[in-house]
């Protein structure tokens, strides 16, 4: 069973979905830039970090899990 990791600002995660990592490669990345209550701020990235993207969006932090409606935890980044 995955480690479940707590969600931070500064983490890399990527798109679980079956449909995008079977489409790219490389997968979806999302850098999280601030958390508020039940959701995480967050941006496109690559797997360094480096934003792809000035559009953010929300995601709630109950979906950052494994499984394929989830996200997978890459790493975290400094600040």
């Amino acid at each position: 069973m995955a480690e479940l990791v707590t969600a931070k600002i500064g983490q890399i995660w990527r798109d679980a979905d079956p449909r995008i990592t079977g489409f790219s490669s490389n997968g979806r990345y999302i850098v999280i830039l601030d958390i508020q209550s039940q959701y995480a701020r967050c941006c496109l990235c690559d797997r360094d970090g480096r934003h792809l993207s000035n559009r953010k969006t929300r995601i709630r932090i109950d979906r950052l899990k494994p499984g394929s409606t989830g996200y997978e935890f890459i790493k975290e980044i400094g600040r």
